[in-house]
């Protein structure tokens, strides 16, 4: 449970030392006119991309990998959509994945802001598809799981695999030598 305090209480300054994704600094001037007009998006995509959100999602990928008990996985969902909150289009609270894809595919469509984030910097597709799916979790993911169980450990970790796995496939997005693309819509996973 101590990764997901950090990550609740100093998301921006968790105790780790770590380095900006390869590509933030191109984006981070690419959207500097729309970070200082306020787009929520800009200014996220921008905050994941830096050194302080890199160590966000490493320590997001710890606590993910081992969580102990359902408690834990509340907590450490609520903390990741928290983290993305700003952007959140709406406050639905999604029970299962599909509905999140759902909801991410219609506010790709129809946020303004997001598309001026994305003609500036195309290749951001998928970190951006990512940070909507991202928002949407809360502890109503898990509900239909936990609610039939009181699993604790490896049979909970087993129970909840599918929603570790795309949240993995998320955060990969964020990650790596340059961004990647990403698509609902084309049945790509994740």
């Amino acid at each position: 449970m101590a990764y997901v305090g950090f990550l609740v209480a100093a998301p921006d300054n968790l105790p780790l030392d770590g380095m900006a994704h390869s590509d933030w600094a191109a984006v981070d001037v690419q959207l500097q006119s729309l970070c200082q007009e306020g787009n929520p998006f800009a200014i996220q995509l921008c905050r994941i991309l830096s050194a302080a959100g890199q160590g966000f999602l490493r320590v997001a990928e710890m606590a993910l990998q081992k969580p102990a008990n359902q408690d834990v996985v509340v907590a450490l969902l609520e903390a990741i959509s928290d983290y993305f909150a700003a952007i959140r289009t709406e406050n639905k609270r999604p029970r299962d994945i599909d509905a999140i894809k759902h909801e991410v595919e219609r506010s790709w469509d129809e946020s303004t802001a997001l598309r001026e984030v994305l003609a500036l910097t195309p290749q951001c597709n998928g970190p951006l598809r990512a940070m909507l799916a991202l928002s949407l979790y809360s502890e109503q993911l898990v509900a239909p799981i936990f609610g039939v169980t009181d699993a604790i450990g490896t049979v909970m970790r087993k129970r909840i695999a599918p929603i570790s796995h795309f949240t993995m496939k998320q955060f990969e997005l964020f990650r790596g030598n340059r961004l990647q693309v990403s698509s609902f819509r084309h049945g790509k996973p994740g």
